[in-house]
């Protein structure tokens, strides 16, 4: 519809010109119909949608065609109103100020859902751990006491390990060995499931002292021999007691269904998760590096000690978008009296920028293959009426 309103009146403008060189009547009247018309399209679009049709009246048009009847309609007087008083509106209503004052409610439950995206992340976890151990490490590393000196130190070095385990996002980038990283996390969260079954085992047969001083050793004696260190046999053989049988029974079965049942469980889950990923290793990969390649456009160019000047660039251009899509609109409007202006006035062009050019001379293209057509079904009719009158 906006389209039609251009088309009418670059109309008017081309029928205007024909009326004062050739002094037709009938271009005369098709002036007043076109302007009519642009008029009444107006009128149902600003009846439909008055903020789309203030939308829709900017557009860059060489000439309004000196119509005044769509000049001084309601919707272009609305559309000065607001560029005069720079989009401010009349009156706001107190309830609008009222709930004005939850702003920084709503911001925060935006904040809120931007922190639970960020969060669902296994990387972007690891990194905040990795953080925070770095500054509690650094706080305990130059306290003065002894004990959290040590701490400091412990604290850094699991610290350090975590920024090791970090670098292995880089590896997404590799086709050969991206899709195993999804296959070490899916393993891991097998092991997850299985190391529950495991300690049921571990503390059933692991129990050997009923206290609390040395807990390590309920699951050191059972865990350890899992890996072949089964130096406490020496215990069973020289105890010819009942104990010493039921122990040594224990022992046989705990280590038939450790060893035996629970990890060629483990195996079997992991060759599952390995065959079931491995068919699809190659869209794995691709969408690991489509989301390294999200991750790092929407980071810094620079590296850390000149971070700052990525994020002065990236506020300096933020703000100079907010003003130039301020500007832009104005801009927008004053086009095309600037450029009546000029021809009327100085008699001189205007240079715009290379990109409103671009779109001034596609609108008019485009509205010019209308015109041509209207006008040849003009033609036509006027060719009949006449051969009617003859």
């Amino acid at each position: 519809m906006s389209v039609g309103k251009g088309v009418a009146l670059v109309a008017t403008l081309i029928y205007k010109h024909y009326a004062h060189t050739k002094y037709n009547r009938n271009y005369i009247q098709s002036v007043d119909k076109f302007e009519d018309l642009t008029v009444q399209i107006l009128e149902k679009l600003y009846e439909a949608n008055p903020h789309a049709c203030l939308k829709s009246i900017i557009r860059q048009i060489p000439s309004y065609a000196d119509a005044k009847e769509f000049i001084v309609h309601r919707a272009v007087q609305d559309l000065f109103n607001d560029i005069w008083f720079g989009y401010i509106k009349e009156s706001v209503s107190y309830l609008k100020i009222f709930f004005s004052t939850f702003i920084l409610c709503t911001k925060a439950s935006s904040a809120r859902n931007a922190v639970t995206i960020y969060f669902k992340s296994y990387w972007n976890k690891l990194d905040v751990v990795a953080i925070i151990l770095f500054f509690v490490g650094i706080v305990f590393r130059y306290i003065s006491i002894s004990e959290c000196f040590c701490a400091g130190q412990i604290v850094i070095s699991f610290d350090l390990s975590i920024w090791f385990i970090r670098t292995l996002d880089m590896f997404t980038a590799v086709k050969l060995l991206g899709p195993k990283l999804v296959m070490i996390g899916e393993m891991v969260h097998d092991l997850k499931f299985f190391m529950l079954m495991f300690f049921v085992f571990i503390l059933a047969f692991g129990v050997q002292e009923f206290t609390w001083y040395l807990p390590c050793k309920i699951i050191n004696f059972a865990y350890w021999h899992i890996f072949g260190e089964i130096k406490g046999l020496e215990i069973f053989e020289e105890n010819f007691k009942a104990n010493g049988y039921t122990a040594f029974i224990l022992l046989l079965g705990y280590m038939t269904i450790v060893s035996i049942l629970l990890f060629n469980l483990l195996i079997a889950m992991f060759s599952n998760t390995f065959d079931r990923l491995q068919s699809n290793a190659d869209r794995i990969w691709k969408f690991q590096r489509y989301s390294l390649v999200c991750e790092y456009l929407s980071r810094p160019s620079f590296p850390s000690p000149f971070i700052f000047l990525s994020h002065f660039g990236r506020l300096t251009l933020y703000t100079l978008t907010k003003c130039y899509k301020k500007s832009q609109a104005l801009m927008c409007n004053y086009l095309e009296h600037l450029i009546d202006d000029s021809k009327t006035n100085n008699g001189k062009r205007i240079k715009l920028p290379e990109r409103h050019r671009l779109d001034s001379e596609r609108s008019f293209e485009e509205m010019k293959h209308n015109i041509n057509k209207s006008r040849q079904t003009y033609q036509r009719e006027s060719l009949f009426d006449d051969d009617r009158i003859h």
